[in-house]
């Protein structure tokens, strides 16, 4: 296996679930039918550790398992009476030449889950009358942070005129100093301030 069989993935960062939490996720009572088809469901392997499986795999099982009745198929496709391409022109991008998805990305003719579809080089593809529709993956769009508020402007740095009746003190960076209340002398204080201004 490959970087490039996890296309399907679009998770941002990395949350996955062991066997337990991704039954858990679908809905299932025990994590014994996962455990037992793992050779068929997409899935990650890291060496000797169980396998773990991120959103997105468990979309795509959940595609590969969605069971569709012809009904429910023939009230999926548009109506005979009606063309399917009736309301093309108000999509931006069109629809999808396999599945009639609407596209959401321009100068293309296939949504992304036909495009996964392609067969493998010594595969044939399966058909487009085949039973089973193919399914879009949600596409997650990354929303930029809310710009934070600026910090007012910092006041410049005021030095403070040498009290010659304070009790002298000694700096942590063994300069002496005189001042009534100042733990640090205000070379110190200076680059403190300097720090946080730049920092």
């Amino acid at each position: 296996m490959t970087a490039w069989t996890r296309r399907h993935c679009t998770c941002v960062e990395v949350r996955n679930l062991t066997y337990e939490q991704a039954a858990a996720a679908l809905a299932i009572t025990s994590d014994r039918w996962l455990r037992d088809n793992i050779s068929r469901l997409p899935h990650q392997k890291f060496g000797q550790q169980p396998a773990v499986f991120c959103h997105c795999d468990l979309r795509l099982i959940q595609a590969m398992r969605t069971v569709m009745p012809p009904e429910a198929l023939h009230l999926l496709d548009a109506p005979a009476d009606q063309p399917a391409n009736q309301h093309e022109g108000e999509l931006p991008y069109g629809r999808c030449e396999d599945c009639r998805t609407p596209l959401t990305r321009p100068g293309r003719s296939r949504c992304a889950g036909c495009k996964h579809l392609d067969p493998v080089p010594g595969q044939r593809r399966r058909g487009a009358t085949s039973r089973q529709r193919t399914i879009q993956p949600p596409l997650l769009t990354a929303v930029p942070p809310a710009a934070e508020p600026a910090e007012p402007a910092r006041p410049p740095f005021q030095w403070k005129p040498e009290d010659p009746l304070a009790p002298t003190r000694i700096c942590g960076c063994g300069r002496d100093f005189k001042s009534r209340t100042d733990q640090t002398c205000q070379d110190c204080q200076f680059a403190a301030h300097q720090e946080a201004v730049t920092a």
